[in-house]
């Protein structure tokens, strides 16, 4: 957008000037935060909920976090800086310290202790047990999985690995010698359900980037952003 300045007063007009180049970084700060929202909620999330059987609602914000544009820090430096992150991953510099920000609303900002796992299904990897073994459910098992609150997705108590094996109907099969293993429970009319697979370790694959997506709808809704913001800051702004 350009900004052309005329007046027929030079001192009115450099004043002028001096208003439009103190207002810019600012309109520029808001207009990334907004765009960033906007892109988030159109643009990143649609992608988020094609790739992954999204049930937990809130915690798609809390890895599509957007860390709002300190505006003092582009008035300092002639940057403006907004981000699309992991809530609790590493700051960025350029935006608002978090824990600052939610103490000044009021708010905890609590979430999961961690969503580190969540790179994996960016850049793949390798995931590990904390303990011996990883329990991953088979598929078409009878697993079942939290619909709603906080946790949703997350396996339902009564299907937790530790408290299958804990209520004296869980076992671990396995034969001697393959190597695998497998979390069961007897059934109440008899029988024998298989749940879980035990793995020393599990290949995640990168399936998750929304890059792509969130540089196409940052690159068509930042300038509409920013002229609402430009005009509205010249609007309220104080001309000394």
């Amino acid at each position: 957008m350009r900004v052309q300045i005329k007046s027929d007063s030079a001192e009115m007009e450099k004043k002028l000037e001096a208003l439009v180049k103190k207002q810019t970084m600012f309109a520029a700060s808001v207009a990334l935060t907004r765009t960033a929202t906007e892109v988030r909620d159109n643009y990143v999330l649609p992608k988020y909920r094609r790739t992954f059987d999204s049930k937990n609602k809130p915690f798609e914000k809390i890895v599509n976090h957007v860390s709002a544009s300190d505006a003092r820090y582009a008035k300092k430096t002639g940057v403006a800086v907004a981000a699309i992150k992991r809530r609790d991953g590493p700051m960025v510099r350029g935006t608002l310290n978090l824990r600052k920000y939610y103490a000044s609303k009021g708010k905890s900002g609590k979430g999961p202790s961690t969503t580190d796992f969540m790179k994996l299904h960016v850049s793949g990897g390798v995931k590990r047990p904390k303990g011996q073994k990883l329990a991953v459910p088979l598929s078409g098992s009878k697993v079942t999985r939290r619909k709603a609150g906080a946790k949703a997705g997350a396996v339902t108590k009564t299907f937790e690995p530790k408290n299958i094996i804990e209520s004296g109907k869980g076992f671990i099969l396995g034969k001697k010698g393959s190597g695998k293993s497998y979390i069961a429970r007897r059934m109440a009319r008899g029988g024998v359900q298989v749940l879980y697979s035990l793995q020393s370790s599990v290949k995640i694959a990168p399936v998750y980037d929304p890059t792509q997506v969130a540089r196409r709808g940052a690159k068509a809704r930042f300038p509409a952003q920013y002229r609402k913001a430009f005009f509205k800051a010249l609007k309220t702004a104080r001309l000394r």
